[in-house]
Order: C-alpha cells, then sequence, then structure tokens
C-alpha cells in the first residue's frame, strides 16, 4: 500500500503508483472527500474544458458527427464499461 509523509509546509509527495492510477500530470486537481473521521477518498478532477482550449490543431472543421463521435469516446474512456 503507497504512503506519503507530509512535510513541514504541510505537502505530501503523491507515490507513483497513486499517480500512474488516477493519471496524474502537473497541475491536475484532487478533490479530497471524507468518508469517516479518520478516511478520506481522493479522486482526480476532470480537467476544465478552457485548460484544453488551443491544444490541438484540427486539419480540417469537425463536423457534427466527429464532435459527437469524439465526446462519446472521451465518456466511454472516462466511464470505463459503466457507461455500455
Amino acid at each position: 500500500m503507497p504512503t506519503a509523509t507530509l512535510t513541514s509546509k504541510s505537502q505530501i509527495t503523491v507515490p507513483a503508483q497513486v499517480r500512474h492510477a488516477l493519471g496524474l500530470r502537473p497541475g491536475r486537481r484532487l478533490r479530497f472527500t471524507q468518508t469517516s473521521a479518520t478516511s478520506f477518498t481522493v479522486t482526480a478532477e476532470a480537467p476544465r474544458a478552457m485548460a484544453l482550449a488551443g491544444r490541438l490543431k484540427a486539419t480540417r472543421p469537425a463536423t457534427l458527427e466527429d464532435m459527437e463521435r469524439g465526446i462519446a469516446t472521451g465518456a466511454a474512456e472516462t466511464m470505463g464499461d459503466a457507461g455500455a
């Protein structure tokens, strides 16, 4: 089980195993949800759409069908088989 140590500045380094499992990259936000008096669940927040603006360059304008296909693919990747 991965562990981390709190520094004197109240910071931790997220263990590599956890970073990989959550798909974390620098700048990614984490949400801490209290589940009991001494336990929290950590969830990686989805990137905000505006943070992605300008990162992709289209070679041609996307059609409505292209956009719907992309949304469906992204949702399937995010939700796994639960959305199928």
